[in-house]
């Protein structure tokens, strides 16, 4: 979708972006633009969606870029991204030896999640209350990178993107679960 900037002018662009976005999407994206357009000068906002959503309605950026569709009057949105959200756990939680667990099953498992507000988290508890499952939320945090070392130090459960956790999951420091009975796409919107 920023491809669709071709002509832009010198000057300044005003982003505002997800935690994810901002981190693992948009780098190599504005790069590219930026060899294009090399007069262009960056600001990059970060923040959940619903803080994404509040400043681009404010006019304080010139692009917002959100894990939901906003279905404001005031915004035209366009879906630019698709991602998942997997479940995933240290090397020594049991759930590290299976390959696919229901999701009845995290009834009793501790989890560790985004904050509240966030997309992932909602979406997340969207599909937990459509299971009936209620599973102890033992941390919540913006900072996927502060979930992670939980995740990875043997404290709990997190579902997170897929792309967050790429690097750790080829390392070996993060085991992919996978939900036999649940698949949860994460969208992004321009």
């Amino acid at each position: 979708a920023l491809a669709d900037l071709r002509g832009l002018p010198l000057g300044t662009l005003r982003i505002d972006a997800t935690y994810i976005v901002a981190d693992y999407y948009l780098p190599a994206l504005l790069e590219a633009l930026y060899r294009q357009h090399p007069g262009i000068v960056f600001q990059l906002g970060i923040g959940n969606s619903s803080q994404v959503v509040e400043r681009t309605l404010a006019q304080t950026n010139d692009i917002g870029i959100c894990a939901y569709d906003p279905a404001h009057p005031k915004l035209e949105t366009r879906e630019i991204l698709t991602d998942l959200l997997v479940g995933v756990v240290g090397p020594t939680h049991p759930f590290a030896r299976r390959r696919t667990i229901a999701v009845r099953e995290l009834a009793d498992q501790p989890l560790i999640l985004r904050e509240a507000g966030s997309s992932p988290r909602q979406i997340v508890d969207d599909m937990l209350k459509r299971h009936g499952v209620a599973p102890p939320v033992v941390m919540e945090s913006a900072s996927t990178a502060a979930i992670k070392r939980f995740v990875e130090d043997g404290i709990g459960m997190a579902i997170l993107s897929r792309q967050v956790v790429e690097k750790e999951l080829q390392e070996g420091s993060l085991h992919r679960v996978l939900l036999a009975d649940a698949e949860i796409a994460y969208h992004f919107y321009l």
